[in-house]
């Protein structure tokens, strides 16, 4: 051990620089005795916040590694295109079911076999098989939302 290090004076203690000034006559007294350990400072690697594996990619100052951010970006793209589709199909059933509530309040006075009330049945189907599409497209949507943690891709 170094003996200059291993023992601080009142006066080293005030001046650092071993520049004891020439008036100092008064002998050297010790307050404490330092431990000279090495010290190491080891670099601590970020642990991504999806999946705990070590990462110097950081996005918003969270770190990502670069699996969980492609993850991320696919999933994202998933459920834009899962939302153009549900938008789509909510549509159809809307224009479905109008064309046949139209054609049904024009079919109210006439009788049973006549032409109108086959186109009638017709539309009605339609807008069976309309909102049977819309409420799969609704359920894929959620389900995919849920996976992502209720986040839509244009949301904050």
């Amino acid at each position: 051990m170094n003996e200059k290090f291993s023992f601080l004076s009142v006066i080293e203690l005030l001046n650092p620089l071993d520049l004891l000034p020439c008036w100092n006559v008064a002998a050297r007294s010790f307050i404490f005795e330092v431990d000279a350990l090495p010290c190491t400072v080891e670099a601590v690697m970020p642990k991504c916040a999806g999946c705990g594996t070590e990462t110097d990619l950081h996005e918003l100052d969270v770190p990502m590694c670069p699996t969980c951010v492609a993850e991320r970006e696919r999933l994202q793209s998933s459920i834009a295109s899962l939302s153009a589709e549900l938008t789509s199909a909510r549509e159809l059933y809307r224009k479905a079911m109008e064309a046949s509530d139209h054609q049904k309040a024009t079919c109210r006075g006439l009788p049973e076999g006549h032409p109108d009330r086959t186109v009638a049945a017709g539309l009605e189907e339609k807008a069976k098989t309309s909102g049977e599409r819309y409420w799969e497209a609704l359920r894929v949507y959620s389900l995919v939302l849920q996976k992502a943690g209720g986040k839509t891709p244009g949301a904050p």
